[in-house]
């Protein structure tokens, strides 16, 4: 800006050396001018106003009036494990030659980084006020976000500059999420298998697998000849697999959670489903003698069969899948009814 003004200055001296021989004094003091170190006449003034901003930030005479720089233009914190932190100093400099006021430094956002407090708010020429950058993340991945300064720079009123950061930690997610078997005939198993992702930027822990149901027809199978005993590491971008089973034995609606914990939280997974009965069957024989063994017309799903003997449920009894029969540990009393009702498998 002083340049700027010194041309406005220069221009009479250069329309009165054009007049005629009565212009030799004004160049003569413009020379002078020269020799004894002050600013160069109107022509150079505007050589160096064109060359590119502010004279202190090209490293000539610091600008008229406050001017800041801040340095670094951009701060990357590196990567930093999830609990963990990292700093970083940031300097707002004067290269002006009146006070820089700073009226607000603020983020754009706040999440994951945080400003310490400013040590000044008035920076004299040739002087530099610091503020400390933190970075903790809590959760792995890139993390940004901008500094915003506000100041009495009157070419940069408002500076911004960029943060960035990498957190580093494992973590977990589940592939498929919800599961519904569907309607399964009874008698029939259907199995799901669930991936375990490490989606995180590091090593990522299996500290525990559960499984939360009321229904005994759905099973998790863990895997373990493939997983290995618990807990598991995965490395980044590394699965392991469970299976859940679900073999329906009634029309009643199953339902299951399934839990994936890595230590800081867990990961869930619900898997639903609700038997459909294909057909029954039901086999009435007449007690002759001290028989104990009854057997079964067709093939039953093992779990529904259920014996009554003269119309009333009866116990003491296993079923024989080898010799498909009812086997009493004692034999009915003679003449009783003994009836036998099951459901029966439908095509898997």
């Amino acid at each position: 800006m002083t340049w700027l003004l010194l041309a406005c200055w220069g221009n009479p001296k250069t329309d009165t050396a054009d007049t005629g021989p009565d212009s030799a004094p004004p160049v003569d003091t413009a020379t002078s001018d020269t020799d004894s170190g002050q600013p160069p006449d109107s022509g150079d003034s505007a050589d160096t106003a064109d060359s590119g901003g502010d004279s202190g930030d090209s490293g000539g005479e610091p600008v008229e009036g406050p001017d800041i720089d801040v340095q670094p233009a951009s701060l990357d914190l590196g990567s930093v494990v999830i609990g963990d932190a990292a700093s970083a100093t940031l300097e707002l400099h004067n290269l002006g030659t009146e006070d820089l006021l700073l009226s607000e430094v603020s983020l754009l956002d706040g999440d994951v980084f945080e400003l310490g407090s400013v040590d000044t708010l008035t920076v004299v020429p040739g002087e530099h006020a610091t503020l400390e950058v933190s970075f903790e993340p809590s959760a792995p991945g890139l993390a940004t976000d901008t500094i915003v300064v506000s100041s009495t720079d009157p070419d940069e009123p408002t500076v911004e500059v960029a943060l960035s950061g990498l957190g580093l930690g494992g973590e977990l997610s589940l592939s498929p999420t919800e599961h519904d078997f569907g309607g399964p005939y009874i008698g029939c198993t259907e199995t799901v298998d669930v991936q375990i992702d490490n989606t995180g930027t590091d090593v990522a822990t299996v500290s525990s697998v559960s499984f939360s149901t009321a229904s005994t027809e759905l099973v998790v199978d863990l895997r373990e000849a493939d997983n290995g005993p618990l807990p598991w590491s995965l490395a980044v971008g590394a699965s392991a697999l469970v299976s859940v089973s679900y073999a329906p034995v009634d029309e009643y609606a199953d339902l299951g959670y399934l839990t994936v914990d890595s230590g800081s939280g867990g990961e869930l997974a619900t898997l639903a489903g609700q038997g459909v009965l294909y057909g029954t069957n039901v086999d009435v024989h007449e007690q002759v003698g001290a028989g104990t063994s009854f057997a079964l017309s067709s093939i039953p799903v093992a779990a529904t069969v259920e014996v009554f003997i003269d119309g009333v449920m009866a116990s003491g009894w296993s079923y024989d899948a080898k010799a498909n029969a009812v086997v009493f540990k004692k034999a009915p009393a003679h003449g009783a009814t003994v009836e036998i009702s099951y459901a029966l498998p439908g095509p898997c």
